[in-house]
């Protein structure tokens, strides 16, 4: 399909300069709105380097200091950027009579309605891809679901909202980190179900009959998305025992904790027990200068209710990151807790997995993008729009080049709960 004019290229900036971009975003979308953010990401591969481990060249005497000494020692982490897509269209009537006319009115309402709504899909997507494996999975079959029928169970009830009315949907067998697509596609017609069983109901006869080959417990991606997003908390610092996958070039088996973050488990602690409990181990390893820790809606609610309960709920508030010099007008509720590591902010984020939280150090991590997180693609004719392949419409992109870095996986614990 054709880029967007570049009229409709100023028309839409109007509509979104890009403060109010970003801002539509990170609303109610914690980490990606606090991660830190870099839009100078301009090189083909960068490499960031994590230390493994210092000069040896120490001791009381001077002899065997010299004598023992050695450089330090690091593994380079060879990060790239992935692309990220939005479109929507313009129906062409509307266009050719915004053209005759001269009356920006004809447009506005259609133009700002699919803009909004196309970015707020593509918060939902980011904000899930951030807490990710960087496969791209947003949810599961659960096990005993039919998929003769045109609607199957969700294996966990905060997928719920990774899943779209009209969404386009591919399945695998395995999580977007190996393997591939099965064949075929579904189309999703609605989403119900209660909180904790979510259901989804697709367009064609059966789920079976849109994707052959697909089994119970089978993996969902937005199509076009297998294997092919930005690599998350989970790609990051996964849960591990000891012998972490290779990771972006590395192999982080050589030193486990500081290649790829702390684990914790935690199912049987309360949930300030287990902060606390994650705080000691970051203490313990290097400490922090911006710890946050990042749990779901319902865990953070329990919290909340543990430490009202006990008369030392303290509140606070959470400024998002600012982007390439610009100051984003967005706050979220924390709830604020020392510990050996320092003052934690605890924050809920809708998109949190329930049974995995995160104590974070958000001063090694960031979000990095080619120019802005996402823009309106200027790209276009000289001589006006440009008609779509096959339809009446005009149409506009969304478009950005996004990664994620961290410089101390050791900094950061990753915790297992009920």
């Amino acid at each position: 399909m054709p880029a967007a004019t570049v009229s409709q290229y100023k028309f839409i900036r109007s509509l979104w300069p890009t403060k109010a971009i970003v801002e539509q975003i990170v609303k109610q979308s914690p980490l990606l709105g606090l991660m830190p953010k870099d839009t100078q990401f301009g090189e083909k591969i960068r490499y960031v380097t994590v230390g493994t481990g210092g000069g040896q060249g120490l001791g009381s005497e001077f002899l065997e200091a010299k004598q023992n000494k050695t450089p330090s020692t690091g593994e380079e982490f060879q990060v790239q950027t992935v692309p990220f897509y939005g479109n929507f269209s313009i129906s062409g009537d509307i266009w050719r009579k915004y053209e005759f006319t001269g009356n920006k009115g004809l447009i506005v309402d259609p133009m700002a309605r699919d803009s909004k709504n196309l970015l707020m899909e593509a918060k939902n997507d980011l904000s899930s891809f951030l807490h990710g494996n960087g496969g791209g999975a947003v949810g599961r079959i659960l096990s005993t679901s039919t998929l003769t029928s045109q609607t199957i169970t969700l294996d966990k009830g905060a997928d719920r909202r990774r899943i779209r009315r009209g969404m386009t949907l591919w399945a695998a067998t395995t999580d977007g980190t190996s393997g591939s697509v099965l064949s075929g596609y579904v189309k999703v017609a609605s989403i119900g179900g209660t909180e904790s069983a979510p259901t989804v109901t697709v367009e064609q006869a059966s789920w079976a009959a849109g994707i052959p080959g697909l089994t119970t417990t089978s993996y969902l991606f937005r199509a076009g998305t297998f294997g092919n997003v930005i690599k998350g908390l989970d790609a990051w610092c996964p849960e591990h025992t000891g012998s972490p996958s290779a990771f972006l070039g590395v192999t982080r088996s050589n030193d486990p904790d500081k290649l790829a973050g702390q684990c914790l488990t935690a199912t049987t602690t309360s949930p300030r027990q287990r902060i606390m409990d994650a705080s000691r181990l970051q203490a313990d390893a290097t400490g922090a200068e911006n710890p946050v820790y990042l749990l779901s809606t319902r865990n953070w609610v329990n919290l909340f209710n543990e430490l009202s309960s006990s008369g030392s709920l303290q509140l606070t508030k959470m400024p998002a990151a600012p982007m390439g010099g610009i100051k984003i007008g967005v706050e979220y509720d924390a709830i604020s807790i020392v510990g050996p590591s320092g003052n934690i902010k605890v924050v809920a984020d809708p998109f949190a997995p329930d049974n995995v939280e995160r104590l974070l150090d958000l001063s090694v991590w960031k979000l990095s993008s080619t120019g802005e997180l996402l823009h309106w693609d200027k790209g276009a004719t000289p001589d006006g729009p440009m008609l779509e392949d096959q339809a009446d419409a005009r149409e506009v992109r969304l478009v950005g080049d996004m990664a994620t870095e961290c410089w101390n996986p050791w900094a950061n614990v990753r915790v297992k709960v009920a």
